[in-house]
């Protein structure tokens, strides 16, 4: 989706909002296409390109309700935390070999380092050594990152932990 079209979408949510509503996004950092700042910079980390992109959106869009995030790379990166969580959304198949394979791809890399090459994205590297999760990921995504949990997440992703804090400060602050 592009940038312009998002940017509607949250005015209008924001305009409807009540003072302690908040709008915020969860937008893939690969693949990214027509968002302020998308540029790639020579030596940047992936994690300060997705905080400048954040800060672009966010100067497009100035209001304390609005609340950019963009996932580095992309969702799939969460389920690199845990990677045995996938086990259950694929019952009577045998993973240990993908999953030893996937765990090989990534040795080193934190889930938000693992790429975002069109073949070395984390769900094109998921598909690769699982090739059932093509077609059950809407469904195996958000069931395995709810296995692993937000706590763990925390821990290893730390850009998606900032996100997550600064989201639990706004329910602190309305208590």
């Amino acid at each position: 989706m592009p940038f312009e079209k998002l940017r509607g979408g949250c005015r209008q949510e924001i305009g409807r909002a009540r003072p302690h509503q908040f709008t915020t996004t969860m937008i893939d950092l690969y693949a990214l296409r027509d968002f302020p700042g998308q540029e790639e910079r020579q030596g940047e980390s992936p994690r300060d390109r997705a905080c400048r992109i954040e800060a672009g959106m966010a100067a497009q869009l100035p209001s304390s309700q609005f609340i950019p995030y963009i996932q580095v790379h992309e969702f799939e990166a969460l389920l690199y935390v845990d990677l045995d969580e996938l086990r259950p959304s694929f019952p009577g198949k045998d993973l240990t070999d993908a999953l030893r394979r996937l765990r090989d791809d990534t040795a080193g890399l934190a889930p938000e380092d693992i790429d975002d090459g069109h073949n070395t994205a984390p769900s094109k590297r998921l598909i690769r050594h699982i090739p059932a999760y093509e077609y059950v990921k809407a469904i195996a995504g958000p069931q395995t990152a709810a296995r692993i949990g937000l706590a763990r997440m925390r821990d290893r992703c730390l850009h998606f932990g900032v996100w997550l804090g600064r989201l639990e400060g706004l329910a602190a602050a309305k208590t």
